[in-house]
């Protein structure tokens, strides 16, 4: 029984936000990947959107509901203030982070408070004799001082051969 042409449609919305800009200020609010890792595997700078390497079945990390304000300071630079909200004050995030170059290597640090933790970190990536060198470290400070603090360090290497084969190695502590 030939009832005509027919077709489906699926669609799905993984992020949807506003984006604001006026001149060097960028304001975003809604969903949205707020990415401030520099290593390639193991990002303890990455507070809004962790996520384990090993769990190898997902298909993207998804967004946030976060405000996210950039000031771009320089060609290579910026300063941004992050906020998650979260039904709990006890779930949300607020961070800020400064990223800017110097001596041939992009860094950063950043501060803020993640979850019911304090959080301090920096970070860097650049290049020794032709190969990545990337590195970042975040340190946790429980709200409740009879917790003690936790330290995660993540450093890796990678380098592209003549013949295309890319190479790395990551560590974690």
């Amino acid at each position: 029984l030939d009832r005509g042409p027919s077709f489906l449609l699926h669609s799905m919305i993984d992020r949807a936000f506003i984006d604001v800009t006026h001149k060097k200020l960028q304001l975003r609010l809604g969903r949205q990947r707020i990415n401030w890792g520099m290593n390639l595997v193991w990002n303890p700078n990455d507070l809004f959107n962790s996520y384990s390497y090993l769990d190898f079945d997902y298909e993207e990390r998804p967004g946030r509901d976060a405000c996210l304000l950039t000031c771009y300071t320089g060609a290579a630079s910026f300063f941004q203030l992050a906020y998650q909200p979260a039904r709990d004050s006890h779930e949300s995030v607020a961070a800020a982070l400064c990223r800017f170059n110097r001596w041939g290597y992009d860094l950063q640090v950043l501060a803020g408070r993640w979850l019911q933790d304090w959080v301090i970190g920096a970070g860097w990536s650049g290049q020794i004799s032709g190969g990545g060198f990337r590195g970042e470290w975040t340190g946790f400070q429980p709200a409740e001082s009879r917790k003690e603090q936790v330290w995660v360090a993540s450093v890796s290497a990678d380098y592209t051969l003549r013949n295309g084969l890319f190479s790395q190695i990551s560590l974690l502590y």
